[in-house]
């Protein structure tokens, strides 16, 4: 959904994924060492991307974040399938490009930030994640983040995936 919500914190900065930015989140996710951590892994075309930010700027269940560091772009990430009555969602599509930037840290700060800033701006209580078991990148910048495994499960396809979940409690939740 088209939303306003930023955070600054030292040299990250998440601000509203742009239609520019998703092209760039594109050919960082289409890149071969990336697909395979996505549910979908196929290449994604340009004109893809775009009917999918199209569509995005129209989900209100979806927020996407572009990351920059240091003033340039660096990835992204997202809270979808936001139920507000039950105050839920569902973290991922985060993406760091480690070749331009290999800062250990990163994938786990975006994670906070992001996690801190739906549950601040859209009160927020739980917000749960599926990651591929082989996805260790993804899965220690979650658990670093704030999340904490919940359970191992089986999908249809045979691939496991770690079912984890982040909830807030009323204090200052810290990674």
């Amino acid at each position: 959904m088209k939303h306003t919500f930023t955070c600054l914190s030292g040299d990250i900065e998440l601000r509203p994924m742009t239609l520019e930015d998703s092209q760039r989140y594109r050919l960082l996710r289409n890149q071969d060492q990336n697909r395979f951590c996505f549910f979908y892994s196929g290449v994604i075309s340009e004109e893809n991307q775009y009917n999918w930010y199209a569509a995005y700027e129209q989900d209100e269940t979806d927020i996407m974040f572009a990351f920059y560091y240091k003033g340039k772009f660096a990835g992204g990430n997202a809270i979808y399938h936001i139920d507000y009555e039950k105050g839920t969602g569902e973290y991922g599509r985060i993406l760091v490009d480690k070749q331009s930037f290999p800062q250990k840290g990163l994938g786990s700060a975006i994670t906070y930030h992001a996690c801190q800033t739906v549950h601040r701006e859209l009160g927020l209580s739980r917000l749960f994640a599926e990651i591929y078991e082989d996805n260790l990148p993804s899965l220690h910048a979650c658990l670093n983040g704030g999340f904490h495994k919940a359970e191992m499960r089986t999908l249809e396809n045979g691939r496991r995936i770690y079912y984890i979940e982040h909830t807030f409690s009323a204090g200052k939740d810290t990674p």
